[in-house]
């Protein structure tokens, strides 16, 4: 896709990181400053908020990142840099760790080469060179020579002047791009039998249109709107049967472990962006997958098993309600596969999501400070080795936990509470008042 061997030439200059640690930084320096969570451009439509392109999907993204809409193009296409996109994700390349992406900034591409990696500069390398709207270019014509050119010559800007109508004429043009492949000091090899072959149809100036002024559709009215929102659990439930047939516990294990913990930590860095403060041990079962949902951090992953992790990039095993989310899902599947669920699955209340500890950190730093003082030998060298047994204790309540849970049915409400003690089950008292 793009221009053949453009992202071999560009990966010396690429910033290669944990996708996971990388957007998660990202979004808590974006909380911490009162912005908005970072937004990902992806070509393809099968996701929640999504347009369709006219055109090419890398034009349509480009044009939404320079605009601001979007902050990152995700993709695997590089005629992104092309049509001027800012900041570029390239999608994965290593079979053995899908998580390891190359970060682009065109910024930076430019300030190493003003010229050849230019929008201006790289347009020009895909009309020679060969690219998605002329996959041939100039025939004979290479990657290096056509970059070489574009770095030491003025044709790129004078093949946009052209097309414009208020520089030299084609013709002059193509005069000047035979004399540089035959006589150019910085070509490795002078290409002199290339010149003498150069057709008089070349360039194309459709393809130059069709790079410069791409069919998009990048009209604010047509824009969906970028307020957060959370997983439908109840549709990827149904989707997961109808589309593959899957069994309730491969739908639990799919939200568990791969939809449920994005959703608790959009939820809970909206809330505390916007100020809500919860008590240390206390957790409703209605709020969604938020802060008020949180029961305890039950564990580090020591191992790193997790997407990014690593010693300065750790996770937490936190211990959730997840009533609110299950029943939507288990309702779905109800419905499309005209069946129970199994019934342990089926029941469970709460569930352990991973979650970066950084995470933790800015949304509810005492759950992470009760869970060290509970573990001090988990932290050799801490403050919390000297931790008194009375605060040890304020774990949210982990050896005698009573997490108060209000519903209301016809506006009346049922309280009851949960007493838990380790390695044994839960105990649910119900009350009226």
């Amino acid at each position: 896709m793009g221009v053949p061997g453009l992202w071999t030439a560009l990966e010396r200059l690429a910033e290669r990181r944990s996708f996971t640690e990388f957007i998660t930084s990202d979004a808590l320096n974006r909380a911490r400053n009162g912005m908005r969570p970072p937004v990902i451009g992806v070509d393809a439509s099968s996701l929640n908020e999504w347009l369709q392109a006219p055109g090419e999907a890398e034009a349509e993204l480009a044009c939404l990142n320079r605009s601001g809409y979007i902050d990152y193009v995700f993709t695997p296409d590089c005629d992104a840099f092309l049509f001027g996109a800012k900041k570029v994700i390239r999608s994965p390349q290593l079979e053995e760790n899908r998580d390891i992406v190359q970060f682009y900034d065109a910024d930076a591409l430019r300030q190493h080469e003003p010229q050849a990696l230019s929008p201006t500069g790289l347009r020009f390398v895909a009309v020679l060179s060969g690219g998605d709207y002329c996959m041939e270019g100039l025939q004979g014509c290479g990657l290096v020579t056509a970059v070489t050119l574009a770095k030491y010559t003025d044709l790129p800007s004078k093949l946009d002047a052209v097309v414009d109508g208020v520089g030299p004429t084609m013709s002059e043009w193509r005069q000047q791009l035979c004399y540089e492949l035959a006589n150019n000091p910085q070509l490795r090899y002078k290409q002199k039998l290339l010149a003498s072959r150069v057709p008089d149809t070349f360039p194309d100036a459709e393809v130059i249109q069709l790079y410069r002024n791409p069919k998009i559709a990048c009209a604010p009215s047509l824009l969906p709107d970028l307020a957060i929102k959370y997983p439908d659990s109840g549709e990827l439930a149904r989707l997961g049967c109808q589309l593959l047939q899957w069994r309730w516990v491969r739908i639990s294990e799919l939200l568990q472990s791969s939809v449920w913990p994005g959703h608790c930590m959009r939820q809970i860095i909206q809330e505390k962006a916007a100020g809500m403060v919860v008590p240390p041990g206390y957790s409703i079962r209605t709020a969604g997958l938020g802060l008020q949902a949180m029961r305890f951090v039950c564990k580090y992953d020591r191992h790193h098993k997790q997407p990014g992790s690593s010693a300065s990039f750790q996770y937490c095993g936190l211990e959730m309600w997840i009533s609110a989310v299950q029943t939507d899902a288990l309702s779905a599947y109800i419905k499309e596969m005209n069946c129970d669920a199994d019934s342990g699955a089926a029941t469970r209340i709460s569930a352990l999501l991973w979650l970066p500890a950084s995470i933790l950190n800015f949304a509810c730093p005492d759950a992470i400070r009760l869970y060290k003082v509970e573990h001090p030998q988990e932290f050799p060298g801490s403050n919390s080795n000297s931790a008194s047994s009375s605060s040890r204790k304020k774990n949210l309540q982990a050896t005698e936990a009573q997490n108060v849970i209000d519903l209301t049915v016809d506006d009346v409400p049922i309280c009851y509470s949960v007493t838990e003690e380790p390695g044994k089950p839960p105990t649910i008292d119900i009350s009226d008042d």
